[in-house]
């Protein structure tokens, strides 16, 4: 898997989330910690790297343990 693949599934894995959990992307973004634009950029495939502390701030705003992300891609 290469890295553009990479950052499609993490930006499924996001969007999944927000549907299955009934919350906005604007609520997601709070919740992460990060800017719109971060966090737009992924989402939107503009982002072709995802530096860790990005990744581990998402994965602190949906609640799940970053192994348990990683599993999911």
């Amino acid at each position: 898997m290469n890295k553009a693949e990479i950052v499609k599934k993490i930006a499924s894995e996001i969007k999944k989330y927000c549907t299955q959990n009934s919350i906005s992307f604007n609520e997601l973004v709070l919740r992460c910690e990060l800017t719109y634009s971060t966090l737009h950029n992924i989402i939107s495939y503009k982002t072709k790297n995802i530096e860790l502390i990005t990744l581990c701030k998402i994965c602190n705003g949906m609640g799940i343990d970053l192994v348990t992300f990683i599993e999911k891609l």
